[in-house]
């Protein structure tokens, strides 16, 4: 098994690798090929995330792993989004010693998160003495084509502008202030967020002008939007 760091030659190969991989993670992730190569295109010099290949020979030609590594500082732990094509798990450890030598992995605690699709890795883990900590729901909707959806006249509906992410910051902190695994969010990485081309973001606001609530839209591929 030889693991590298991610380099931006392998982002195709990737792709592909992870677009035809079977059910894995907490990641959704989307399969338009620029914006994934954005969402792996990691700040520098930013030890909070970082990514690394896996292959099973010395070529180094075909990807049959890869991880993807969140220090949640704040929060005390790594989480790991780990998949094996083999899914040879015995190899794990190995994985997380890679990560620990080259300071991938900065904090004391470690977070390996599994679909429920994994059986065989839940029961390594399980077998390995691994603590099982948060179950993951996502749910899904199909919304029909003629959908007539009408609204309260008492609120309305303003699309956000970036002179709205102080506002919005503190909404959704104070909203995910004490839901598992939030991380505050600061104006600046609001404000990001904002000005991406795929994210769409409404407040719900009343007649005297508060805000009622927010929603945010990934909007990314034609039949498929992502909401928080």
């Amino acid at each position: 098994m030889q693991i590298i760091n991610f380099d931006k030659s392998y982002t195709k190969k990737l792709y592909e690798f992870i677009k035809n991989a079977k059910p894995h993670g907490y990641i959704d992730w989307i399969f338009e090929y620029d914006f994934f190569k954005n969402s792996i295109n990691f700040k520098k010099n930013d030890p909070s995330k970082s990514l690394i290949l896996i292959f099973s020979d010395q070529s180094k030609k075909l990807i049959s792993g890869y991880c993807l590594i969140e220090n949640k500082i704040g929060l005390g732990y790594s989480q790991l989004n780990l998949f094996l094509r083999d899914e040879n798990y015995s190899n794990i450890t190995q994985i997380i010693n890679f990560l620990k030598k080259n300071s991938k992995i900065t904090t004391q605690n470690i977070i390996l998160a599994s679909n429920s699709k994994e059986k065989t890795l839940t029961k390594y883990l399980r077998e390995c003495n691994w603590k099982e900590v948060r179950k993951f729901y996502k749910l899904e909707k199909i919304l029909p084509v003629n959908l007539n959806i009408k609204i309260n006249e008492k609120f309305n509906i303003v699309k956000l502008e970036e002179k709205y992410s102080k506002e919005l910051t503190d909404l959704q902190n104070s909203a995910f202030r004490d839901h598992w695994g939030y991380e505050k969010n600061i104006p600046e990485e609001i404000r990001e967020e904002i000005l991406k081309k795929h994210n769409l973001f409404f407040i719900h606001r009343s007649k005297d002008n508060s805000i009622l609530g927010y929603i945010w839209i990934k909007q990314t591929q034609k039949s498929t939007s992502k909401i928080n």
